[in-house]
């Protein structure tokens, strides 16, 4: 069974600033959640209405 979920893993902290302000500016995201751990890792959760036409096309990052 294959996963429905798309995940994008960087370390770098400009660039994962740049990939939340595509998707926010583009994608009409916003930040639910922000949990910085221990180790300085950062856990980041979006969100977004459902659509009734359904979802645009995926933002390429």
């Amino acid at each position: 069974m294959g996963s429905s979920w798309n995940t994008k893993s960087c370390t770098c902290r400009r660039a994962a600033v740049q990939i939340l302000t595509m998707h926010a500016e583009f994608g009409d995201w916003e930040l639910e959640r922000l949990r910085l751990f221990p180790d300085g890792s950062r856990l980041v959760v979006l969100r977004r209405r459902r659509r009734p036409g359904g979802l645009p096309s995926y933002l390429p990052t």
